[in-house]
């Protein structure tokens, strides 16, 4: 540590995450925050430039993924090749991603992480942790709904709860079913 103690660990998982250079989009006067903040049509606060990728921030997201990219250059090439608004179009409107990791070096590791893992003030998280099977699983329930969740090791439930999150459906009020999800290794 920056203090000079050490700590002993057998597993060390560095998140890093994905920070967006904005200093050329801050220098030419456009909005930023943790990105340059785009619009639904990939507008920044300049209606002339578009911006997409990892620097681009919709909706406070800034996503740091290939998928999201993609479906934002998409979605920016159909809005440009358009003359004229189409009737109920809509432009980009956040992407619902699913990562998932497999490290097959050494001790093989699995990671899959999908929507917002950090719980928001009133949100109910469930986190379940085997040292034995060597697994953690963390799930965050906002309004009765499956908003994300985390998972290391077997990654068995990760469909059923991909499914139960994609869906946005109220989970049923007893938690059995969201309960069976995280620890039956069976349901995907």
């Amino acid at each position: 540590m920056a203090d000079g103690y050490a700590l002993d660990a057998d597993l060390v998982v560095l998140a890093c995450g994905v920070h967006p250079r904005v200093g050329l989009a801050q220098d030419a006067g456009l909005a930023v925050h943790k990105g340059v903040i785009v619009d639904d049509e990939l507008r920044t606060s300049d209606p002339h430039i578009r911006a997409i990728g990892d620097c681009a921030q919709h909706d406070g997201q800034v996503y740091g993924l290939a998928a999201p990219a993609l479906e934002q250059a998409e979605v920016l090439a159909e809005l440009l090749a358009r003359t004229a608004p189409a009737e109920g179009a809509t432009g980009y409107r956040g992407t619902r991603a699913l990562t998932r990791l497999t490290l097959a070096s050494g001790t093989p590791l699995d990671l899959a992480a999908f929507g917002e893992h950090t719980a928001l003030p009133g949100d109910d998280v469930i986190q379940l942790t085997d040292a034995t099977r060597g697994t953690y699983r963390k799930v965050v329930v906002r309004d009765d709904r499956l908003v994300g969740g985390v998972l290391v090791g077997e990654l068995g439930t990760v469909g059923a709860l991909a499914r139960a999150w994609e869906g946005a459906e109220p989970l049923p009020a007893d938690g059995a079913p969201l309960l069976h999800l995280l620890t039956n290794d069976g349901g995907s």
